[in-house]
């Protein structure tokens, strides 16, 4: 089965993305930083953070999502994130105990940070997958889709995904039937790369 790499640092300790894995964010409105307000800030070492942005108002009514990830390094906010429709705890269905259950952190090597979110399934459609790699030079966000996170092993490091949700129908005779079949990938680490790969 052939093996996409979905991101890589290079020689120059830049990170190069596959941008086939990374569709839009899309935030509210164009100036988002306004009505939003925090909501966890975490840190992750001595000069990394992560802090956790909701919806002014929303807090009571869906205290645990978030509609913006800010990444910052030695005090200074190096990637802002912003998405409608929401990243939240991890589902406890997978068994993860991670800091705080926000995110999935993944080291690729000894320099750098992998970091996943997971979104909100809203009207029937796969919550977002994100990914984001933090090095000493440089941080960008590398993977973001819908898809429903099956399941994650993180020694070694592996999330199976399901690309979209199944759909039923009824027949003529009232019997239901799929009309939707998902397909299922793998994300992994190989030697330090992300990859991307159909899991059969």
């Amino acid at each position: 089965m052939a093996q996409t790499s979905v991101c890589f640092v290079d020689e120059n300790q830049k990170i190069v993305v596959n941008k086939d894995f990374v569709d839009d964010l899309h935030p509210y409105d164009e100036d988002w930083t306004k009505p939003y307000e925090p909501f966890l800030q975490l840190a992750l070492s001595e000069s990394l953070s992560v802090a956790l942005m909701q919806y002014r108002g929303w807090g009571e009514e869906f205290p645990n999502n978030f509609e913006v990830i800010e990444i910052s390094k030695n005090g200074q906010s190096v990637m802002t994130l912003a998405d409608s429709e929401t990243w939240g705890r991890l589902p406890a269905r997978l068994g993860l105990e991670t800091t705080d259950n926000y995110f999935i952190r993944i080291h690729p090597d000894i320099t750098s940070d992998l970091l996943f979110f997971v979104g909100k399934s809203f009207n029937s459609q796969p919550p977002l997958l994100t990914g984001v790699l933090i090095t000493d030079d440089d941080a960008a966000l590398v993977f973001n889709k819908s898809c429903k996170v099956m399941e994650i092993s993180l020694d070694p490091f592996s999330i199976i995904l399901e690309d979209r949700l199944p759909e039923y129908v009824l027949d003529e005779a009232g019997n239901m039937c799929q009309r939707t079949f998902p397909k299922f990938f793998r994300l992994f680490l190989d030697d330090g790369v992300l990859k991307f790969v159909e899991k059969k």
